[in-house]
């Protein structure tokens, strides 16, 4: 089970104390308590997903987004786990741990010991991985295209969104007609969960096959395609919405905007190759040689009529029959630009680290997993005891009082409540609590399972 948060408007911040041997949080400056130093600020425990301490000694709410393009977003990273020396996605980056002396920390079997983190970024690519990173730069001049001597098998480009997003649109942008030619015919793999092995079979990465466009194209420069449903928060396009729909492959609540991704791989499955378009001699002759295309040779009859022959045949024939040659320039098939617009800020990652916590009543399970971005990984949570109304009960803590735009559950259940507090209690010190979740989701005995919620 995954939650996903997003955070629209931060209304407030709980910030505890924490006390050291020799320091305090603040200062007494006549009948005031003073909090306005960084060395002030740094004995208290803040929420570091919500407020930032700035080196002028303020505290700001951290700017949270709701629906943006989550490749521009170079800020972001998620520890993952990897127990295996195979060679890695270009997601993922690591740093070697070191003890409190300095020391890089080794295991039993004496190699050192990393951290590993995978980010927003190209994880995998067929063709020509040195032109890969353009298509996320922002700069609709540079591009990515597949090297031509390389087999077309290998005309693939894959990004990957650094967790599972709901995403709402999906942007191709192809260069302009100056600078190249949009694919032919591509289709798109779609997955929300990743392997950090660079070599996994694309069964175990999960893809569902998606089929942007029903002809070949070689006019169209950009491509958008939108979820079934999307929320207020998505801009609007700036170019034409393909009705081809991003739609989920599992059932999920009539408020779900988005289709869960992780990874995006794009595949070229048909070019034009040597033969993209009919220019004369001298245009030809002016290209650069890696654009130039065929040449198609005729041999003529005595008739006069013309069919073509390869150029050894051509040679080899009296000059009389000889016929005319026909010069094709070369298919540039170059991707410029990808974008996926999505709810990446999710408070729920990285939770313990930033400042929040969590509490399930249930021991013996590693809820964790609930926390990592990570479609892949989950919990079994057990079902409610009447008899035990405590028992099996998960409580969140944010960190801090926020306005929740959304709040997103991912994963199978016949029932559920949930409620929220803003942290105020009760005259016996509890916290109140008011449901946000619908009635008829609390006995679900008809629907089945809610997968998204």
């Amino acid at each position: 089970m995954k939650s996903h948060f997003s955070v629209q408007i931060l209304v407030g911040l709980m910030l505890s104390w924490a006390l050291a041997e020799a320091q305090s949080g603040y200062q007494i400056a006549g009948d005031e308590v003073v909090v306005e130093r960084v060395s002030h600020w740094q004995q208290w425990s803040i929420p570091t997903h919500l407020a930032r301490i700035h080196e002028d000694g303020s505290v700001r709410a951290h700017s949270l987004r709701t629906v943006f393009n989550v490749l521009d977003d170079p800020g972001f990273k998620r520890p993952i786990v990897i127990s295996k020396p195979d060679p890695r996605i270009g997601t993922i980056d690591s740093t070697m741990q070191f003890d409190v002396f300095g020391e890089p920390i080794r295991n039993t079997l004496n190699e050192l010991v990393f951290d590993y983190w995978v980010r927003p970024g190209i994880s995998r690519v067929g063709s020509n991985p040195r032109l890969a990173a353009n298509i996320l730069d922002g700069d609709p001049t540079t591009f990515w295209e597949p090297d031509p001597r390389d087999p077309i098998e290998q005309w693939w480009i894959e990004v990957d969104l650094g967790r599972v997003v709901p995403v709402e649109r999906l942007k191709l942008q192809f260069v302009d007609e100056s600078l190249g030619d949009p694919f032919l015919r591509f289709i798109m793999l779609l997955s929300d969960r990743q392997s950090a092995l660079l070599h996994e079979p694309n069964s175990r990465i999960g893809f569902q096959l998606f089929i942007p466009q029903d002809a070949p194209n070689t006019t169209q420069r950009e491509y958008i395609f939108e979820s079934e449903h999307t929320s207020p928060e998505l801009l609007p396009a700036t170019g034409v919405v393909s009705d081809k729909k991003l739609t989920e492959s599992l059932r999920r609540s009539p408020e779900w905007t988005g289709r869960k991704i992780e990874t995006i791989r794009i595949v070229i499955t048909d070019t034009r190759g040597g033969r993209a378009g009919q220019i004369d001699q001298e245009e030809w002759e002016a290209l650069p040689e890696a654009e130039r295309g065929d040449i198609v040779y005729f041999a003529r009859d005595v008739a006069g009529r013309e069919e073509p022959v390869d150029e050894v045949t051509y040679q080899a024939l009296e000059e009389q029959r000889q016929g005319r040659r026909d010069y094709y320039r070369r298919e540039l098939p170059r991707l410029a630009e990808v974008e996926a617009h999505g709810w990446g800020d999710n408070l729920g990652i990285n939770l313990i680290e930033n400042g929040g916590s969590y509490v399930l009543t249930t021991d013996g399970t590693n809820t964790l997993l609930a926390f990592d971005g990570d479609a892949g990984t989950g919990f079994s949570h057990q079902i409610r005891n009447p008899k035990n109304p405590t028992a099996n009960v998960l409580t969140i803590d944010m960190g801090g009082i926020v306005r929740l735009a959304q709040t997103r559950l991912v994963g199978s259940s016949r029932g559920y409540i949930m409620r929220a507090s803003t942290g105020e209690r009760d005259a016996q010190g509890n916290l109140k609590w008011q449901r946000i979740s619908p009635e008829e989701r609390e006995r679900n005995i008809f629907t089945g399972n809610f997968r998204d919620i």
